[in-house]
Protein backbone atom coordinates (compact mmCIF):
# COMPACT_ATOMS: atom_id res chain seq x y z
CA UNK A 1 0.00 0.00 0.00
CA UNK A 2 1.53 3.23 -1.05
CA UNK A 3 2.26 5.57 1.64
CA UNK A 4 -0.34 8.20 1.37
CA UNK A 5 -1.87 11.35 3.36
CA UNK A 6 -5.16 13.30 2.44
CA UNK A 7 -6.33 16.46 3.17
CA UNK A 8 -9.62 18.53 2.11
CA UNK A 9 -9.59 22.05 0.95
CA UNK A 10 -12.96 24.27 1.05
CA UNK A 11 -13.32 27.05 -1.23
CA UNK A 12 -15.96 30.12 -0.50
CA UNK A 13 -16.48 31.25 -3.72
CA UNK A 14 -17.91 34.41 -2.64
CA UNK A 15 -14.12 35.43 -2.17
CA UNK A 16 -12.43 36.13 -5.26
CA UNK A 17 -9.11 34.65 -4.57
CA UNK A 18 -11.47 31.22 -3.25
CA UNK A 19 -13.19 31.86 -6.76
CA UNK A 20 -10.20 32.22 -9.01
CA UNK A 21 -8.52 29.10 -7.32
CA UNK A 22 -11.31 27.53 -8.04
CA UNK A 23 -11.58 28.17 -11.40
CA UNK A 24 -8.43 27.82 -12.25
CA UNK A 25 -8.94 23.92 -11.13
CA UNK A 26 -11.86 23.04 -12.63
CA UNK A 27 -10.29 24.55 -16.18
CA UNK A 28 -6.81 23.39 -16.41
CA UNK A 29 -5.74 21.63 -18.99
CA UNK A 30 -5.71 17.60 -18.49
CA UNK A 31 -2.40 16.69 -20.21
CA UNK A 32 -0.66 19.14 -18.30
CA UNK A 33 -2.15 18.48 -15.60
CA UNK A 34 -3.61 15.10 -15.11
CA UNK A 35 -5.57 15.77 -11.84
CA UNK A 36 -6.56 18.51 -8.85
CA UNK A 37 -3.98 16.58 -7.05
CA UNK A 38 -1.43 17.01 -9.15
CA UNK A 39 -1.81 20.61 -10.01
CA UNK A 40 -2.20 21.36 -6.05
CA UNK A 41 0.85 19.61 -5.51
CA UNK A 42 2.63 21.25 -8.21
CA UNK A 43 1.25 24.68 -6.82
CA UNK A 44 2.24 24.00 -3.49
CA UNK A 45 5.51 23.43 -4.12
CA UNK A 46 6.13 25.94 -6.84
CA UNK A 47 4.94 28.78 -4.03
CA UNK A 48 7.05 27.17 -0.83
CA UNK A 49 10.09 26.90 -2.91
CA UNK A 50 10.23 30.61 -3.93
CA UNK A 51 8.69 31.66 -0.38
CA UNK A 52 12.23 30.29 1.23
CA UNK A 53 14.37 31.48 -1.96
CA UNK A 54 13.01 34.66 -1.04
CA UNK A 55 13.84 34.49 2.26
CA UNK A 56 16.98 32.80 1.70
CA UNK A 57 17.61 36.15 -0.46
CA UNK A 58 16.85 38.45 2.33
CA UNK A 59 18.87 37.14 5.12
CA UNK A 60 21.56 36.85 2.97
CA UNK A 61 21.21 40.67 2.09
CA UNK A 62 20.58 41.23 5.72
CA UNK A 63 23.95 39.22 6.27
CA UNK A 64 25.51 41.19 3.75
CA UNK A 65 24.69 44.57 5.02
CA UNK A 66 25.70 43.53 8.81
CA UNK A 67 29.43 42.40 7.85
CA UNK A 68 29.77 46.14 5.60
CA UNK A 69 28.37 47.50 8.67
CA UNK A 70 30.90 46.01 10.90
CA UNK A 71 33.95 46.07 8.86
CA UNK A 72 33.16 50.26 8.38
CA UNK A 73 32.91 50.51 12.22
CA UNK A 74 36.15 48.59 12.44
CA UNK A 75 37.89 50.55 9.83
CA UNK A 76 36.85 53.59 11.26
CA UNK A 77 37.66 52.88 14.83
CA UNK A 78 41.13 51.43 13.29
CA UNK A 79 41.80 54.88 10.93
CA UNK A 80 41.17 56.95 14.45
CA UNK A 81 43.75 54.87 16.60
CA UNK A 82 46.26 54.16 14.00
CA UNK A 83 48.21 57.54 14.41
CA UNK A 84 48.31 57.26 18.27
CA UNK A 85 49.36 53.60 17.88
CA UNK A 86 52.29 54.17 15.16
CA UNK A 87 53.58 57.56 17.27
CA UNK A 88 53.68 55.46 20.40
CA UNK A 89 55.25 52.18 18.56
CA UNK A 90 57.86 54.26 16.90
CA UNK A 91 58.82 56.21 19.98
CA UNK A 92 59.82 53.28 21.79
CA UNK A 93 61.43 50.96 18.60
CA UNK A 94 64.67 52.33 18.22
CA UNK A 95 66.51 51.38 15.40
CA UNK A 96 65.34 49.24 12.59
CA UNK A 97 67.24 46.15 12.64
CA UNK A 98 66.56 44.40 9.23
CA UNK A 99 65.27 41.26 8.92
CA UNK A 100 67.69 38.36 8.92
CA UNK A 101 66.45 35.30 6.77
CA UNK A 102 68.65 32.09 7.16
CA UNK A 103 70.35 30.57 3.58
CA UNK A 104 69.38 27.78 1.91
CA UNK A 105 71.73 24.63 2.71
CA UNK A 106 73.36 24.81 -0.41
CA UNK A 107 74.04 21.20 -0.34
CA UNK A 108 71.22 19.58 1.73
CA UNK A 109 71.49 15.46 2.63
CA UNK A 110 70.60 13.03 0.23
CA UNK A 111 68.55 10.41 1.76
CA UNK A 112 70.06 6.77 1.87
CA UNK A 113 67.25 4.29 0.66
CA UNK A 114 68.14 0.53 0.49
CA UNK A 115 67.02 -2.19 -1.04
CA UNK A 116 64.73 -3.07 1.52
CA UNK A 117 63.17 -0.19 1.59
CA UNK A 118 61.40 -0.57 -1.41
CA UNK A 119 58.21 -2.35 -1.38
CA UNK A 120 58.46 -4.78 -4.81
CA UNK A 121 55.25 -6.27 -4.19
CA UNK A 122 52.87 -4.00 -6.12
CA UNK A 123 54.86 -4.90 -9.65
CA UNK A 124 53.09 -8.69 -10.92
CA UNK A 125 54.32 -11.11 -13.29
CA UNK A 126 53.45 -10.37 -16.76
Amino acid sequence: MANTKSTNIRFNLDREIHRKAWDYLHTMDEKTFPSITSAVILAVVDYFDRYYADADAEKQKSDELLARTVAKAVEQRIEASLPAFLAGYFAGAGPVQPLQIAAADPDPPKPQVSEEDIAWDFLQDA
